[in-house]
């Protein structure tokens, strides 16, 4: 086959790789901003995470968007609960992720 074959193994998925890691940059701040400091909670920003830390990264919220911050409308893609949403988003991702950017391309 060929490098632009639609099922070429060698393509690496560059998209996957880069919105995973922005998910992951973006459960980090949550964690920062909702721990400032306080590590003693970080099982229970873990298990539950954080509604203030979650707005101000960009959650989805109807009141924001009508007040113009339209830009939640991509951020909240990022913003998880909790490290079991995290998990499990970024395993489904990955597991689909990938397969499409093989068969769809990188920048599609």
């Amino acid at each position: 086959m060929n490098s632009t074959s639609e099922f070429d193994e060698t393509q690496r998925a560059w998209a996957t790789w880069i919105l995973s890691a922005l998910c992951l940059l973006w459960f980090v701040l949550a964690g920062r901003i909702a721990l400032a400091g306080r590590w003693d909670n970080l099982r229970w920003f873990l298990l539950m995470g954080d509604p203030h830390a979650q707005d101000t990264l960009g959650a989805l919220s109807a009141a924001a968007i009508e007040d113009g911050e339209w830009w939640r409308l991509i951020t909240t893609l990022f913003v998880h609960q909790d490290f079991f949403h995290l998990l499990i988003n970024l395993s489904t991702f990955f597991g689909y992720g990938r397969r499409l950017e093989r068969l769809w391309g990188s920048w599609r």
